[in-house]
């Protein structure tokens, strides 16, 4: 019997709903800075998968135009790549993440590796080979100041999650801002009190996961532990942020 009432399924309740919904599509209503202390209700809609591209984009071209001022150097460096050389392994680690487009050449042992050998991922930093090395490993290339770098990308990431994501209150279709420059005339404190508005107001807490895992709804909550582990989800900026630099 005690196991019989361990493995049924319970039927959700609309609390158990709303905190899924929570988790899966983070949007709902919000107040934001638009300029000049102008607050405004909007419509905060989830940022899909292909907004990645948008952001990347987005960077890519706030990145030349620091480039193009003059205000972003660069460095050179010529390291032994993290990653065991075995004959086995495939997969080394490659820092910084600001290498310059173009720049990196790889060597095994003084010879340098034609393209077709390799490749290089810039978002995740590594270099994987398709025929695992058996020679030792360098690689050199140009890179951006790292610090300069991680702004650049910081704010453009945020500016065009914010012009994504801000919608008209009544017309969930149109967007608050016109372009992602828009968002960008706002002041530090007004793009990162939307984005503090957004990580508290879709958040779910740990609290709320664990009465969607134990609901009272259940005849079986009795037979779970008391001290299930949760971690608090928070709604994403997009993978983007990613560390809320890398």
């Amino acid at each position: 019997m005690e196991r019989e009432k361990s493995t049924q399924i319970h039927q959700g309740s609309e609390k158990d709903v709303e905190v899924l919904q929570k988790v899966v599509r983070p949007e709902g209503e919000m107040e934001i800075s638009v300029g000049d202390d102008v607050k405004k209700k909007i419509y905060w809609v989830r940022s899909g998968f292909e907004s990645r591209v948008y952001y990347n984009a987005y960077f890519k071209k706030k990145l030349k135009e620091t480039i193009e001022m003059g205000i972003l150097s660069k460095n050179y460096i010529k390291k032994t790549p993290i990653g065991i050389v075995d004959g086995n392994n495939s997969a080394f680690f490659v820092e910084p993440h600001s290498i310059v487009d173009g720049s990196i050449k790889v060597y095994k042992g003084s010879t340098l590796c034609k393209s077709e050998e390799y490749s290089y991922n810039s978002e995740l930093r590594v270099l994987f080979f398709y025929k695992p090395p058996k020679q030792p490993i360098t690689v050199e290339f140009e890179y951006y100041d790292q610090e300069v770098w991680d702004e650049v990308y910081n704010n453009s990431i945020s500016c065009m999650l914010i012009y994504i994501s801000a919608r008209e209150i009544d017309d969930h279709s149109k967007k608050v801002f016109k372009s992602p420059d828009d968002v960008g005339t706002l002041t530090q404190i007004e793009v990162n009190e939307t984005l503090s508005v957004y990580m508290e107001k879709f958040k779910v807490g740990d609290s709320d996961l664990k009465n969607l895992l134990t609901s009272p709804q259940s005849e079986a909550d009795s037979d779970l532990p008391n001290d299930i582990d949760s971690t608090p989800l928070e709604a994403s900026f997009g993978e983007t942020l990613e560390d809320k630099t890398k």
